[in-house]
């Protein structure tokens, strides 16, 4: 069995060889920042759509792998948000009879 293998990027240098341009990078950054501070109910509905709060039942494996891959892009959304999971969580949380916030 294959042990993985976490790797931590440096974040600085990928902006840089990504978007050459400060001013672009900035412009990156900014929405990244933008969607933290004011779509956190667009955060929360692409943790709900990606499964993020929910088990993986997938049928197959293939359908597995597919759905972590799809939690862990949500999830470096929120990181370069610099957003909480559980302030995502929290705005989760509706009365389905009502749609009114819990």
């Amino acid at each position: 069995m294959n042990k993985v293998v976490i790797k931590f990027e440096n974040w600085p240098r990928w902006f840089a060889s990504i978007w050459p341009t400060a001013n672009r990078r900035w412009l990156v950054l900014q929405g990244y920042r933008a969607l933290g501070t004011t779509f956190k109910d667009t955060l929360a509905d692409i943790a709900l759509r990606n499964n993020v709060f929910a088990s993986n039942n997938a049928p197959s494996d293939r359908d597995g792998w597919i759905a972590e891959g799809r939690r862990q892009c949500a999830l470096e959304i929120f990181k370069l948000a610099q957003i909480d999971h559980a302030t995502l969580f929290e705005r989760t949380k509706v009365d389905r009879t009502t749609g009114e916030n819990r």
